[in-house]
């Protein structure tokens, strides 16, 4: 009897424990958004940023050919296309003004936090997990690309995502991550 007690109560500590992080990491995760939230529209786009609205409004095709067509003249652009295809699927549903053009890049930076959180989990324990989320919540940095309407925070996350899962490939059996780890490298191409 006593010792279903212990059982049942140890198994109630660690799901009240587990509950006490999820909670925290929402807030954090809040914290973040709200600190990215706050000036998303305190700038105007800037010269960089004008190429965003530019090339996601071209057709798919056109946007894979990494062109950029200005005026009369056509050059190559040097950033990877996965960004720009992520803003001509979203601004169909956010529309196109300033705040629509960085409201995909302020979720990537959001993205991130609990990215963070898995990464410092993984390494550690959940306390350093809240602790990289944490910081990745405030940093003022991340909270700045997460405000551009470039793909910043897109390479944030991705690299991020790399880490976890070359981190995840060292503790386990990499045959269980292979397609997980193609996956992310061919993304990351993008």
């Amino acid at each position: 009897m006593g010792e279903k007690y212990l059982m049942r109560t140890g198994g109630q500590l660690r799901n009240s424990q587990h509950a006490k992080y999820l909670i925290a990491l929402l807030l954090i995760i809040l914290l973040g958004f709200s600190l990215r939230l706050v000036n998303t529209e305190a700038f105007s786009f800037w010269t960089d940023e004008g190429l965003t609205p530019l090339r996601s409004g071209y057709t798919v095709s056109e946007i894979l050919s990494n062109r950029i067509i200005i005026q009369d003249g056509v050059t190559k652009d040097t950033h990877p296309p996965l960004f720009y295809l992520l803003i001509h699927f979203s601004r169909q549903f956010f529309g196109e003004t300033d705040f629509a053009f960085r409201y995909p890049s302020l979720l990537l930076g959001v993205l991130t936090i609990p990215l963070a959180y898995q990464l410092g989990r993984r390494l550690y324990r959940q306390r350093l997990g809240l602790l990289f989320g944490l910081l990745m919540a405030i940093n003022p940095l991340q909270i700045w690309y997460a405000n551009e309407a470039r793909q910043y925070m897109l390479l944030v996350l991705l690299t991020m995502g790399a880490t976890y899962l070359l981190w995840r490939a060292m503790e386990e059996e990499i045959g269980d991550l292979k397609l997980e780890i193609k996956a992310q490298s061919q993304i990351s191409n993008l």
